[in-house]
């Protein structure tokens, strides 16, 4: 594959570049190519196609956007963005080198390149086949979804987790509890950071609900089990791409191309995690659930739990921004029923005689 990492710090210039890549793409049909966002070596748009047909008219488009959009930093400059990689990569969890860092309009080419840069949960071939549609579904929403504000961009990824969340077979009240996880590890980690203001700048956003949010939290389980989004663009689009992607996983775990190693599991989480939550205090205790984490109908739900939230970065939702989300899911399934995650956890206890099924 050939890559080209397009290096652009302003986050409304980097939109902007997006955007036009992915009209270029449209207009000239371009069905080979990958976009991803990455942070690694410093804030860039990553463009994927095959080695074999250079396209010198993007590459050319490419190097001209980026000449138009430079700016110079000063060592200041450089020194802030560099602080502000490191603590994304503490926030996302990822373990490689993440500097020194690049200049802002520099295009790095890289012939017979790698999609990304992290740590590989699959087989080129399977990761290949998930970036093309994630690309094929920014291309198709994003001049909608450049239309939206920010709450209303938290409401239809909240969506996309309730159509995640109903494919649990117990349902939607048992399929949010990993986003439920995810927000109080989130917000554990968070209670242990020395920067107090930090602490509370940070989960003053996540904890903050809007009016608009509000509102949606009260109804929004109810529309979506009612169907009532089946219709709206972003909502059918995300819908195509979970049920394109599903398919893609499961064969992947049957023939032995999800680099399962590479995960992080529940049987060492106390290892890894001293000052845990409750939750994971209450679900990681019990054996039974822990022992799920190696059932394939798990491990396929993780994985696509991971393609979605690999793709916010492309919708230029913030790694706070996706905490938030996720309580905005848990919110709006607990308070439709009327419950919090122990009553869950009871209710699977007794059900199962003990067992606990997957959630």
């Amino acid at each position: 594959m050939r890559v080209l990492r397009c290096y652009v710090y302003d986050s409304f210039k980097s939109h902007d570049f997006m955007s036009h890549i992915i009209n270029f793409i449209n207009k000239n049909g371009l069905e080979d190519v990958t976009i991803q966002k990455g942070f690694i070596k410093g804030f860039h748009i990553e463009i994927t196609y095959p080695e074999e047909r250079i396209n010198a008219d993007l590459e050319d488009y490419v190097k001209r956007l980026l000449e138009e959009s430079k700016t110079e930093y000063s060592k200041k400059h450089y020194e802030r963005f560099e602080k502000a990689i490191k603590s994304v990569q503490r926030l996302e969890e990822v373990d490689c080198e993440v500097t020194p860092l690049y200049e802002d309009g520099q295009l790095i080419i890289e012939a017979n390149g790698f999609l990304e840069e992290r740590k590989r949960l699959s087989s080129d071939r399977v990761n290949l086949a998930i970036e093309r549609l994630k690309t094929k579904f920014i291309c198709s929403v994003d001049e909608k979804w450049c239309q939206l504000n920010e709450e209303e961009k938290n409401i239809e990824l909240t969506k996309m987790f309730f159509i995640t969340s109903a494919l649990n077979p117990n349902g939607i009240r048992v399929g949010y509890l990993s986003l439920r996880s995810n927000y109080e590890y989130f917000k554990q980690q968070l209670l242990e950071i020395n920067n107090q203001q930090a602490k509370d700048k940070w989960l003053g956003f996540i904890e903050y609900r809007s009016e608009e949010e509000k509102q949606f939290i009260k109804h929004g389980v109810d529309r979506f089990l009612n169907k009532e989004f089946d219709s709206e663009l972003i909502f059918s689009k995300l819908k195509e791409l979970i049920d394109a992607v599903r398919p893609i996983i499961s064969k992947a775990f049957d023939e032995g191309e999800l680099y399962i190693n590479n995960m992080y599991m529940a049987d060492d989480f106390f290892d890894r995690h001293k000052n845990a939550h409750d939750f994971h205090k209450t679900f990681y205790s019990n054996k039974k659930f822990v022992s799920l984490y190696h059932e394939k109908g798990f491990i396929v739900y993780r994985y696509i739990i991971s393609t979605l939230y690999s793709l916010m970065p492309l919708l230029h939702i913030s790694p706070l921004q996706k905490q938030k989300i996720t309580g905005l899911v848990a919110e709006s399934v607990e308070g439709k029923y009327n419950m919090t995650w122990r009553d869950i956890y009871q209710e699977m206890s007794v059900k199962y005689g003990g067992e606990v099924v997957n959630g």
